[in-house]
């Protein structure tokens, strides 16, 4: 989880990447899996996935609660600056559908509009 100094330091970061002619993808939900640790209960993960149009996966995590606003946001300036292997090079998207209409809602809404990318909510 990404404080808020480590949030300024990514939107800063984020800016000074190029922007491209693309749009991203996020989201996440409960996996069709379980984890049974040995000397803990079992779980559902919450795996989050960032897709490029091309169908490349810029950024995946699995966490074991539910991400926050801020969670989702960190991980998709995470995801700018260092993409995934074979996803290309750090930049910048002009538009990014969330599924999660908290985040597009949150203070993470007006950072990326500052940063020229319009956010979307989408159900799928």
């Amino acid at each position: 989880m990404a404080n808020q100094r480590q949030l300024e330091r990514l939107v800063k970061q984020g800016q000074c990447l190029p922007q491209r002619d693309e749009y991203w993808i996020a989201t996440s939900r409960l996996a069709r899996m379980w984890i049974t640790p040995k000397h803990a209960s079992p779980y559902r993960p919450y795996i989050t996935l960032l897709l490029s149009q091309h169908g490349k996966i810029v950024s995946s995590r699995v966490l074991e609660h539910p991400p926050t606003a801020d969670a989702l946001f960190a991980e998709l300036l995470q995801a700018m600056r260092r993409p995934a292997l074979g996803a290309g090079r750090a930049r910048r998207p002009t538009r990014v559908y969330l599924d999660n209409a908290e985040v597009v809602t949150a203070r993470a809404s007006k950072v990326l509009n500052f940063m020229s990318i319009n956010s979307m909510c989408y159900r799928s």
